[in-house]
């Protein structure tokens, strides 16, 4: 471009228009510095199975296989989800209580192997 030569006068339309696409192109350009390696990760279903992905996570990060502020969000969720696992089999344990309770005060009484099994700690020592 010459010194002379002027840039050609865009609308608001199109000055607009460019940013959003600058923006876009910004947004996707992939960083290899911050790119999470994909992992495959079995069913987590169960408190165990999520305590378990959260020392995973940790010993990961300990050894510097992902960054320390993404294993701090991942174990986050983690965390959260187990909470909500644990919640979830409280509330199956509670609904099993509830349906023996129910039968109980109609009269029919269960076979003692349906009910739920005692926890050993609670168990008078």
């Amino acid at each position: 471009m010459s010194l002379g030569a002027k840039k050609p006068k865009l609308s608001g339309f199109q000055r607009r228009k460019r940013e959003r696409e600058k923006v876009l192109a910004a947004r996707h350009a992939v960083d290899p510095a911050n790119v999470i390696p994909s992992v495959r990760v079995g069913r987590l279903d169960t408190v165990d199975e999520w305590r378990k992905e959260i020392a995973k996570v940790y010993r990961e990060m300990r050894f510097g296989k992902i960054r320390t502020d993404e294993g701090t969000r991942l174990t986050y969720v983690a965390n959260v989800a187990a909470q909500l696992a644990k919640i979830a089999q409280e509330l199956r344990e509670l609904e099993v209580l509830r349906k023996q309770l129910e039968q109980l005060q109609s009269g029919t009484v269960l076979p003692a192997q349906e009910y739920l099994p005692v926890p050993n700690d609670s168990q008078g020592d």
